[in-house]
């Protein structure tokens, strides 16, 4: 279906009909089995990537590592139909916060500038550097870019 006729939810409705005919008259008329369609949209599915803002922090001065979620065409010369709901994605590392850890994590990109990403550091005294990493996870709605599948941000420590 050309590009047009997408619904907001990015759902189609379509009847399919499925009729058999022979040339054989003792095949008229039989009933028929479920016939299995596969739909495949135009469009394949975006590829989603994660970046750093900035690839050092300082705990104690910075008071969070950014992250960006991005999404880019599956093939070349392709597009991506924002929304891009659910990505699913962890936070691991020694320099996160406590208050960050054991979370369920989802994000939305919503254009091509991407969405941001912010994880508290945690700021001790005495403690050694420290990263914080953040990785995508396979979902539905998305592929995840293997060339950008996590993004570390080393967190310094200013003591």
């Amino acid at each position: 279906m050309p590009d047009v006729l997408d619904n907001t939810n990015n759902r189609r409705t379509v009847e399919i009909t499925h009729t058999v005919a022979s040339a054989d008259p003792s095949y008229n008329r039989i009933a028929v089995s479920l016939v299995e369609v596969e739909v495949t949209d135009g469009h394949p599915l975006p590829l989603v990537s994660v970046s750093a803002v900035k690839y050092v922090v300082t705990d104690g001065v910075d008071a969070y590592a950014e992250f960006i979620l991005r999404g880019r065409p599956a093939q070349f010369g392709g597009t991506v139909n924002y929304p891009i709901h659910n990505i699913l994605y962890d936070v691991s590392g020694t320099g996160v916060a406590a208050t960050e850890e054991g979370l369920d994590r989802t994000a939305s990109i919503t254009s091509d500038a991407g969405t941001s990403i912010r994880i508290a550091i945690a700021d001790g005294h005495g403690e050694t550097d420290r990263v914080i990493i953040v990785t995508i996870q396979p979902g539905g709605g998305y592929r995840v870019d293997r060339d950008s599948i996590s993004a570390i941000i080393i967190v310094e420590d200013n003591d």
